[in-house]
């Protein structure tokens, strides 16, 4: 009966992992900077990644699509995850005054315990120097700096990473009203 119970819990609580809804089928946002014809860097171009070809890179940006030569990108920031230090560093506090509360305060609930005030600052303290770590991990791997990309370096963050289908024009795309990114 318990290895039931505890199947069932697991199953609850992991499911979520497998159905969440925070797939996008958009592509990753980038920031493509272009070399001008005199081989100075030129106004980056910003938007989310449609396809990547051979000879170009197509980006939706706020208001129409660009068509860039892959030849002129210098580099390409990819930004792969919204998870920043700041929202990492956020939850860490904010997991560690829950935890350590909620200790301290069952502490409180012996008798004879006086010393309950450790408790939080013992619990806190592993929160913090945990998510401190954390959130360094998270700051380096929310983008990456992709110099002088090939399209195949490329692909996996396109909404269309296999190019742009055959008969389909890119420039018919037009941004969504509100960015869920």
């Amino acid at each position: 009966m318990r290895r039931g119970l505890a199947l069932l819990l697991a199953v609850l609580l992991t499911s979520g992992c497998a159905t969440g809804g925070g797939v996008s089928v958009h592509g990753r946002q980038v920031t493509a900077v272009e070399f001008d014809a005199g081989d100075k860097r030129g106004t980056p171009r910003e938007g989310e990644l449609i396809a990547a070809e051979p000879a170009r890179v197509w980006v939706l940006g706020k208001e129409q699509v660009f068509e860039v030569p892959l030849s002129s990108v210098a580099e390409v920031r990819v930004r792969r995850h919204g998870l920043t230090a700041q929202k990492a560093l956020l939850w860490t506090l904010l997991g560690a005054v829950v935890t350590g509360g909620l200790l301290a305060g069952a502490c409180e609930s012996v008798e004879g315990n006086q010393n309950c005030g450790s408790v939080f600052a013992v619990v806190g303290g592993i929160w913090l120097g945990v998510g401190g770590l954390s959130a360094a991990s998270m700051a380096r791997s929310s983008s990456i700096r992709v110099p002088r990309p090939s399209a195949e370096e490329l692909r996996p963050y396109a909404r269309f990473p296999q190019g742009v289908p055959e008969g389909f024009d890119p420039r018919s795309l037009r941004p969504s009203p509100s960015p869920t990114r």
